[in-house]
């Protein structure tokens, strides 16, 4: 007797439903779909020009706040500068003046 080629596969097919379902991956392909169809209205969607212009000013203000966040976070201080600083012979306020004049010059260097 010849084996057809679904008589072959049969048992591939029925073990693939199965995992199917007993993984709920239709749920998955459900979301994809729904999401899907989401993008597409979104891209039929008609704007009001206000609120672009509105939410340029944000993303910009946006930018702004994250490049001055940024800045913080950035070393300062050359590994020189650190060296000549040694904290247990100088007094608070010598720290306090040499942080101040940094700070300033780094406040010089933005205006530029």
């Amino acid at each position: 007797m010849r084996l057809q080629h679904f008589d072959f596969i049969r048992g591939e097919i029925i073990l693939f439903d199965e995992a199917f379902e007993r993984n709920k991956r239709f749920k998955e392909f459900e979301g994809l779909i729904r999401t899907n169809h989401k993008v597409y209205e979104s891209l039929d969607a008609k704007f009001d020009q206000q609120k672009i212009v509105h939410l340029n000013t944000l993303t910009n203000r946006l930018k702004n706040l994250s490049e001055r966040m940024k800045s913080i976070s950035e070393k300062h201080f050359t590994k020189d500068e650190l060296d000549a600083f040694y904290l247990s012979e100088r007094s608070t306020t010598d720290i306090v003046r040499k942080v101040e004049l940094k700070q300033r010059e780094i406040d010089d260097g933005r205006r530029d």
